[in-house]
C-alpha cells in the first residue's frame, strides 16, 4: 500500500486498525533517511497518542543511531539531521514554518480543515513531501471529500483505503462482536467498519454546532457535576458517566462537558468511576436517574472506595427522552454547549440520535447533567453560584 506511488494518502480505518504503528513508522522512516516529519494530531491531548507509539518505535531502533528525545518539544533528532516532531492542530496557524518531508494526520476527520489547506500543504512544496491522512470517519465532512478524491482517477497524485477494525489480525474477533451487541448499529459501521455516514437528519444534534463550540481548555466554572445514567438492562447494558461544568458568559450559562468516562462494569466498577471523576475534577456532586435502580444508585456510589461522603441527587425521569433532550440541544445550536477536546463515541451517539430511537446511556448522562447545569436549576441558583473556592 505504501509503496504506492501517490503524495498524497487517505486511509479510513476502524478503531485499532494499527493506525499509530503505521504513522510511527513511516516517521521514523523519513528521519533515519535524514528528512522531517511532523506527527499531527487534532488537540494536545491526542497528539500524546502519537508521541507514545513513537517513543515505542524508537527503542526497537538500533542502538547505535544516536536519537535526541526533547520531551517538552515532543521531538526526536536524530545525527544525521532527521526530525520527527509531534503537533497538535489546536491553532492552525502555529503549524506554518518548517518544510517538510512527510505529514502524518492523525485523526485529521476531528481537525479544521484550515490546518491542511493553509499551513501544512504549503509546508510540502519546497521539499516536495507527501502527506498521509488517516481517521476514523467522522460524518461527511473535509476528510470524506479527499478520501473520495482519492478514489478519482483525474487525480493521479491522490489514493485513499479503507480498513475495518476487524482487518486487524490481533484485534480479537469476539471483541467485536461483543461491540457490536452493544453500540448502536450506525456508531458500530462507523467506528469499526470504517464507514462514513451522514448524520441523521432527524437528529437533535449537528456535528456542526458541537465542533464549532469546541474548546482546547474550559473558563472557570461556577459549578461542576458528574452526570450518571444507569443501565436499565438486567444483561448490563453500559452506563453513561460524564463530568460537566457550567459558566456564566456575557450573562448566559454556557455548559462544558469535561470527560465522558461511560464503561461496561460491574457495580463497583462504575461507582468507583464516578467516585474517581467527582474527586478528579472536585465536583459539586453527582446527578443519577432514579429510574432504574433508585436509591440503588446512591448505595452503589456511596458504598465504593472514597464514595461515602459524594452528594448524590437523583433525579426522575418523568418526561420523554425527547422532551428533556430538546432544550440541552438548543443550549448547542446556540453555541453555548462547548465540548472540551474530543468524544467520538459520544457525539456520535449525539448526531445519530433522533426521538423515538432508544437513547445511549452516554447521551442520556449529558442530557442529565446539563439540564441540572444551565435549564432549571441554573435559572433557580443562578444568584447563589459561585466559582469554587469563594
Amino acid at each position: 500500500m505504501w509503496n504506492a506511488s501517490q503524495r498524497f494518502k487517505l486511509i479510513a480505518a476502524g478503531r485499532c486498525w494499527g493506525k499509530t504503528w503505521l504513522g510511527s513508522a513511516l516517521c521514523l522512516n523519513v528521519a533515519l533517511r535524514g528528512g522531517r516529519a511532523w506527527w499531527i494530531a487534532p488537540t494536545y491531548r491526542v497528539a500524546n497518542v502519537g508521541w507514545r507509539g513513537l517513543n515505542e518505535m524508537r527503542n526497537q531502533i538500533d542502538k547505535h543511531i544516536t536519537i535526541e528525545r526533547r520531551i517538552v518539544d515532543r521531538a526526536l533528532l536524530f545525527a544525521n539531521g532527521g526530525e520527527v516532531w509531534v503537533k497538535s492542530a489546536d491553532n492552525p496557524d502555529g503549524l506554518r514554518g518548517d518544510g517538510l518531508n512527510l505529514a502524518v494526520l492523525d485523526e485529521c476527520a476531528y481537525m479544521k480543515e484550515e490546518a491542511w489547506s493553509t499551513a501544512l500543504r504549503p509546508a510540502l512544496s519546497d521539499r516536495k513531501g507527501a502527506a498521509l491522512f488517516i481517521s476514523t470517519p467522522h460524518g461527511l465532512n473535509w476528510f470524506r471529500d479527499l478520501w473520495q478524491r482519492g478514489q478519482d482517477d483525474a487525480f493521479p497524485d491522490w489514493k485513499s483505503w479503507s480498513f475495518k477494525t476487524s482487518d486487524n489480525p490481533f484485534i480479537d474477533k469476539d471483541e467485536i462482536e461483543a461491540a457490536r451487541a452493544t453500540m448502536l448499529s450506525r456508531i458500530f459501521r462507523q467506528e469499526y467498519e470504517a464507514d462514513f455516514l451522514a448524520d441523521n437528519p432527524g437528529a437533535l444534534w449537528k456535528r456542526e454546532w458541537i465542533d464549532a463550540a469546541r474548546t482546547n481548555a474550559p473558563p472557570d466554572m461556577a459549578r461542576i457535576v458528574v452526570a450518571v445514567d444507569p443501565s436499565g438492562s438486567p444483561t448490563g447494558d453500559e452506563v453513561g458517566i460524564t463530568a460537566q461544568g457550567a459558566a456564566r458568559i456575557d450573562d448566559k450559562w454556557h455548559f462544558y462537558l469535561l470527560e465522558d468516562v461511560s464503561l461496561h462494569g460491574t457495580p463497583n466498577e462504575w461507582g468507583s468511576a464516578v467516585v474517581a471523576a467527582y474527586n478528579k475534577w472536585k465536583a459539586d456532586g453527582v446527578v443519577a436517574e432514579a429510574n432504574f435502580g433508585g436509591d440503588m444508585v446512591t448505595n452503589t456510589i456511596q458504598t465504593v472506595e472514597g464514595g461515602r461522603d459524594v452528594n448524590v441527587k437523583l433525579v426522575h425521569a418523568s418526561r420523554g427522552k425527547a422532551i428533556r433532550a430538546e432544550p440541552v440541544s438548543a443550549v448547542y445550536e446556540q453555541g453555548r454547549g462547548h465540548h472540551v477536546g474530543l468524544f467520538p463515541r459520544l457525539e456520535d451517539e449525539m448526531a445519530q440520535w433522533e426521538p423515538g430511537m432508544a437513547s445511549p446511556n452516554r447521551m442520556d448522562a449529558l442530557v442529565w447533567g446539563a439540564t441540572e447545569l444551565v435549564l432549571g436549576t441554573a435559572k433557580k441558583k443562578a444568584g447563589t453560584w459561585r466559582p469554587k473556592g469563594l
